[in-house]
C-alpha cells in the first residue's frame, strides 16, 4: 500500500488490508537458554472485539444514493464509504475465507414484503442475536459463536427467499472484488476529525437500481456475511426455503428516470439573473429587453463585456466584465492601495464617451477571493486569534485610561494603533464622539466599538 500522499483530486485504490481480524487469540512467550534450556513459558488468551451486528450512523463517511433521495441512478451502482479504512476486513467470513465480510445488497420496495415468499425478502426488527441465531426449520443463517452477552445485543436481519437470493447475492469472490481501500489526498477538504489521513474504505452495490415512469423507491442493505460460508461460497446453488442474513446498516432511496429532476439539474437549471448575465445578442441573460446594451458591445476590442448589474435598490443598470481567461493584454496598475472591501475596487469604465459605467472585474475577483479565504479553516482560525489579539489590544488603549484623556483633552491613541485593527471611517467617527468631550456619551463607545472584535464585549 501506498505511504505517500496524493494531491488533491488524486486517489490511490487498494484491494484490502492486513490486519488481525476479530476473534480469540492467545499470546504465547517463550524464554530459552542455551545452558539452562526453558526458562519461561507463559500464554495469554485475549480476544480482538469490534461490531458485528449494527453499524452506527458515524461509522459512514458518505452513501450513496443519499437517504431519502430521488435522482436518475439507474446506471450507477449505490456504495458506502467507511471512515475506518480496515471495517470491511475486521471480522472473517470464516477461517478459510479471510476476505471482506461486508456486502451491499439493493432491493426493490415491491421485492419487500411482511410474509415470506420464494421471490420476496422480510425485513425483521427489533430483535436479538440470540433470535437471529435462532432459526426455523429449513432456514440456512449465519453459523456465529457469540458470548451470552452478545446474545442480548439488538440486530436485524432479512429472510430472504431462495429465489430472490439466487438473482441477488453477490459471491464471496465477488464481495471481495466489491470493497476496496482509497487513500485521498485531504489538502483541498474539511477536516472533520475522523479522516484527516485520508484513508477510506468503500463497498460497493453488485445491483443497479431500476427506474419506471414514477421513482421507483428501494432499500440497500450493508449485510454481514461472517459465519455464511455456505451460502455465499455459491448463492446459485442454495435451495432451502429461506436465507437469513444480518443487516448492519440500511437506508431508503428513489431511483427516477432520466428525465427527472436531479440535484445537478436543478442546479444547472437556477436562475442567476439577480446576480447578472453575459449578454447574448442584444440583452444580458435573466433581465428585461430594455436593459441598455449597445448592439455593437461585442466588437469591444478591450476584453470587457457588458452585464446586467442589479443594485440593493432592485435599479438594473450595466457594468462591465472582464474574465481572467481574456487574451487580451491589459497593463498591470502597481500604485492601487490595499483594499478593504470589493466596492472599492469598483473603477469607471468609459465605453461610449463622456458615459461614465462601473467596471466589477477587480470587484468581482475580490469578493471570489474572499470566499474562498473564508472557505479555508486554517486562514479562518487565524482570523479569529488575529481579531482577538487586535481586540485585546485595543481594548487596552481605550480602557482605564479613556476618561483621563477625555478630561485633560489628550488625543486618543487611535489614530496609529487601531488603524489596523478598524476601519478609517470607523475612526473618525470615534474621534468625532470624543470632541464633545461628553464621559456619559462615551461610556457606550468602547462596548460599541469592540463588541466585535473581542470577547470582553460580550460580559
Amino acid at each position: 500500500m501506498a505511504t505517500n500522499t496524493p494531491a488533491p483530486g488524486v486517489v490511490y485504490l487498494h484491494s484490502s488490508v492486513e490486519l488481525i481480524k476479530g476473534g480469540d487469540y492467545t499470546a504465547r512467550m517463550t524464554v530459552e537458554s542455551k545452558t539452562q534450556g526453558t526458562l519461561a513459558d507463559e500464554s495469554l488468551p485475549f480476544t480482538v472485539g469490534g461490531e458485528r451486528f449494527t453499524l452506527a450512523p458515524g461509522d459512514f463517511q458518505l452513501i450513496s444514493p443519499p437517504p431519502g433521495s430521488t435522482s436518475p441512478v439507474a446506471d450507477k451502482l449505490p456504495f458506502a464509504v467507511f471512515y475506518r479504512h480496515s471495517l470491511p476486513w475486521e471480522q472473517a467470513v470464516d477461517s478459510a475465507h479471510p476476505g471482506a465480510w461486508v456486502a451491499l445488497l439493493v432491493l426493490r420496495q415491491d421485492e419487500l414484503a411482511t410474509a415470506a415468499a420464494a421471490d420476496k425478502a422480510v425485513l425483521v426488527e427489533g430483535q436479538t442475536v440470540a433470535n437471529l441465531l435462532a432459526l426455523p426449520a429449513g432456514t440456512l443463517g449465519p453459523a456465529l459463536a457469540v458470548s451470552p452477552d452478545e446474545g442480548k445485543q439488538p440486530c436485524r436481519w432479512l429472510d430472504i427467499g431462495p429465489t430472490l437470493f439466487r438473482q441477488i447475492a453477490p459471491s464471496l469472490d465477488e464481495i471481495d472484488l466489491l470493497a476496496h481501500v482509497r487513500q485521498a489526498g485531504t489538502d483541498d477538504k474539511e477536516p472533520t476529525g475522523q479522516d484527516d489521513d485520508g484513508w477510506y474504505a468503500m463497498v460497493c452495490a453488485n445491483r443497479l437500481p431500476s427506474s419506471d415512469v414514477q421513482p421507483t423507491p428501494h432499500q440497500a442493505f450493508l449485510i454481514s456475511v461472517q459465519g455464511h460460508a455456505k451460502a455465499f461460497a455459491d448463492p446459485s446453488t442454495v435451495n432451502r426455503q429461506s436465507v437469513r442474513v444480518l443487516v448492519l446498516s440500511s437506508w431508503a432511496f428513489r431511483c427516477a428516470s432520466d428525465g427527472s429532476p436531479s440535484f445537478l439539474s436543478l442546479a444547472y437549471g437556477l436562475s442567476i439573473g439577480a446576480l447578472g448575465g453575459i449578454t447574448e445578442g442584444s440583452k444580458p441573460l435573466g433581465q428585461p429587453a430594455s436593459t441598455p446594451v449597445p448592439a455593437h458591445a461585442s466588437k469591444n476590442t478591450d476584453g470587457r463585456v457588458p452585464v446586467a448589474r442589479t443594485e440593493w435598490d432592485g435599479t438594473v443598470s450595466r457594468a462591465w466584465y472582464r474574465g481572467p481567461c481574456s487574451p487580451i493584454p491589459v497593463a498591470r496598475d502597481s500604485t492601487v492601495p490595499p483594499l478593504h472591501v470589493a466596492d472599492q475596487a469598483i473603477v469607471p469604465y468609459q465605453y461610449v464617451p463622456g458615459q461614465f459605467e462601473p467596471e466589477i472585474t477587480y470587484a468581482s475577483a475580490f469578493e471570489v477571493g474572499r470566499q474562498l479565504a473564508l472557505a479555508d479553516h486554517t486562514f479562518v482560525e487565524d482570523l479569529i486569534k488575529w481579531r482577538k489579539a487586535g481586540g485585546d489590544s485595543l481594548t487596552g488603549h481605550i480602557g482605564a485610561k479613556t476618561v483621563g484623556k477625555l478630561v485633560t483633552n489628550e488625543p486618543l491613541p487611535l489614530q496609529g494603533a487601531a488603524d489596523w485593527l478598524v476601519s478609517r471611517s470607523a475612526v473618525d467617527w470615534f474621534a468625532a464622539q470624543t470632541a464633545s468631550r461628553s464621559v456619559a456619551r462615551f461610556r457606550r463607545i468602547p462596548r460599541a466599538l469592540t463588541l466585535a472584535y473581542t470577547s470582553k464585549g460580550r460580559k
